[in-house]
């Protein structure tokens, strides 16, 4: 399933066209179109903790804090989703499989974003290192 969003930029008459290019779903695939009027909903960017609109080196600790203490996160933060905020892996739940997606797009060449110093990465190495320390010994 993929989702689309865009705004149209003036009233009118539209097509939709699909093309289907993989061989292997046969000749009846279904198609499902949706629309809205109205306000959209706020657009969310993946790795946005400190919801600024984009991801950069303020949201390191965050991500970390949410991985290590997801419920002292939701406490503070209410109104993130974690799971649609964090899950870079694209399976439904933010959990340590995103760590390689967040740090890639912190990090990520040509981005608008700041890179974060080496010592963000060591820091988010530390308290990672801590929490799987911690909860084996649990």
């Amino acid at each position: 399933m993929e989702h689309i969003f865009f705004q149209i930029p003036e009233d009118g008459d539209y097509e939709l066209w699909v093309r289907q290019f993989d061989a292997d779903v046969g000749t009846t695939q279904d198609y499902a179109v949706a629309w809205w009027y109205g306000l959209a909903p706020d657009l969310v960017v993946l790795g946005d903790f400190s919801q600024d609109g984009q991801i950069g080196v303020e949201d390191v600790p965050l991500f970390v804090l949410a991985l290590t203490d997801r419920m002292a996160f939701e406490a503070a933060y209410p109104n993130i989703d974690l799971d649609v905020v964090g899950d870079f892996d694209g399976n439904g739940m933010f959990d340590f499989g995103d760590i390689a997606g967040f740090s890639a797009a912190v990090v990520s060449p040509g981005s608008s974003t700041t890179v974060p110093e080496p010592a963000t990465f060591a820091l988010l190495a530390l308290a990672l290192v801590g929490f799987a320390s911690r909860s084996r010994s649990a």
